[in-house]
This record gives structure tokens, C-alpha cells and sequence, in this order.
């Protein structure tokens, strides 16, 4: 199997005026582009468990592409969708988890909201989280959340960011 499957999402390739863009849903919605993402994470899966990546390519040939055709169906929902299913193909057993631009977690119930950060905690011990939605524009706390649990980066508070007894500043 060639790459050509997992490039196939580059292009959206819906009329104009018939329902929104993925383009214009991002945009709407302060969503970042999960497609890149979603094909470095298909690049990982066929090196890692070529038969996870057998199973969501026929997922994404038979439940993705047909759902993108429909008038009825938001374009931003399905490649979220896609997303979790492939996340979970990767990630193994696990929690999917939306953090709001506050910071609390709360777990996911139905498909991931646009505009948040969504995430799949795997239960694997030592295994990172996998983004599976992101903000455009992550607030403070959805950023410090992505380094933490995506990136393995830990940022320590300068005295500047915290009083005496420990409190920030800000």
C-alpha cells in the first residue's frame, strides 16, 4: 500500500455553496486542522501494527469518504470522528478526555466537540496522550495540558510567576 491513502485527506473537494467547507467549520469553530495529525499518526500505525492501519484505511474508505459526500453531514464531525476511531486504533484501551479553555477535563460523551481540546489518555503505562482535536488558538491551560500530556514537557513557575506562599501572580 502506497502513501496516496493516507494524503487523501488533504483535499476537502466539496461544491462551493452547497454546506460549509472543513475549511470554514475550522475557522468558525477555533479548530486547528486535524489532518496532518491524523497522517502522522497512520504513518506511526502502518510501521507500528500494520494491521491497525489495514483496518482504518478500510474505516476511512468506507466510513469517511461517504460520509463526506453527504450534503447532510458536517465535514469538521466526521474527520473528528475519524480521529478518536484512529486515535483509539493506536493508542489502545483508553479514555477520551475535553478540556475546556479553563483547564478542567471532563470525558468525552458522543462525537469531540470542535473548538476544544480533546484527547485519548491510553491506559498503557508510560504511553502519551494522543491529540485527537485541537484549538486553533489553545488557551493557557489547553497548551500547559498538551505539554504536559502529549509532549512530555514539564515548565516549572519562575519566582515571577508565583508569590511568596505560592500563588500565581497572574
Amino acid at each position: 500500500m502506497g502513501d496516496s491513502y493516507i494524503d487523501a485527506g488533504a483535499a476537502t473537494g466539496h461544491p462551493v455553496g452547497m454546506r460549509p467547507t472543513l475549511e470554514a467549520r475550522l475557522e468558525a469553530t477555533n479548530t486547528g486542522d486535524p489532518r496532518a495529525a491524523y497522517r502522522d499518526l497512520l504513518r506511526s500505525l502502518k510501521d507500528a501494527d500494520p494491521d491497525a492501519f489495514a483496518r482504518m484505511r478500510v474505516h476511512y474508505t468506507q466510513e469517511v469518504e461517504p460520509a463526506l459526500e453527504q450534503e447532510d453531514r458536517d465535514p469538521l464531525a466526521v474527520w473528528l470522528d475519524y480521529g478518536l476511531a484512529l486515535a483509539r486504533a493506536a493508542g489502545g484501551e483508553g479514555e477520551a478526555m475535553v478540556i475546556g479553555a479553563d483547564g478542567l477535563a471532563m470525558p468525552l460523551e458522543g462525537s469531540p466537540p470542535p473548538g476544544l481540546l480533546t484527547l485519548l489518555l491510553p491506559t498503557r503505562r508510560g504511553q502519551r496522550a494522543i491529540p485527537v482535536a485541537t484549538p486553533a488558538s489553545p488557551s493557557a491551560a489547553q497548551q500547559a495540558s498538551l505539554d504536559l500530556l502529549v509532549n512530555g514537557k514539564v515548565r516549572v513557575a519562575s519566582s515571577d510567576d508565583v508569590d511568596v506562599i505560592g500563588t500565581p501572580t497572574s
